[in-house]
Order: structure tokens, then sequence, then C-alpha cells
């Protein structure tokens, strides 16, 4: 086990200002359509959640058995509210 510390994801307004501004500069500066401005934001969204498990992986912080159970779970069934 690695004794490096942990390194958190950004968090706060700055964490969010990123993503909130990704579609529309997609639909401003790239001249995509909003369809495909969000259709590109959720496939950037695969490479990065591969690469963060990977890398949490490597400190110990994933669960496998837990990620292969909560996973494929639909949300309904998973969250009651």
């Amino acid at each position: 086990m690695s004794s490096r510390p942990l390194r958190k994801p950004p968090a706060g307004p700055a964490a969010h200002r990123s993503r909130v501004l990704f579609v529309p500069a997609l639909v401003l500066f790239a001249d995509q359509s909003q369809l495909g401005a969000e259709a590109t934001s959720l496939v950037a969204i695969v490479p990065v959640s591969v690469v963060g498990t990977w890398r949490q992986r490597g400190y110990g912080n994933v669960r496998r058995r837990d990620g292969l159970v909560i996973g494929p779970c639909p949300r309904s069934a998973c969250c009651s509210a």
C-alpha cells in the first residue's frame, strides 16, 4: 500500500463552473448543436471515469464487488425517495 496522501477531486464553485460551462462553450465556440454538445459532454465522462477509477484502484480506494452490485442498478431501484 502506498504512503502517499490521497488527493481530493476539486470541489466547490470552481469544479462546478467547469462542468456548467462545457456545453455552452461547445455550442458557442465549436458550432455544435445543443444536442451534440450534450452528447459530447456525456461521452467525455467515460474516459475520465475510467482513468479516475484506475488511479483510485491503485490507491486501494475501489471496492470492485460493491461497484458491480451498485453500478448496473437502475436509480429508481436503488434510491427510494
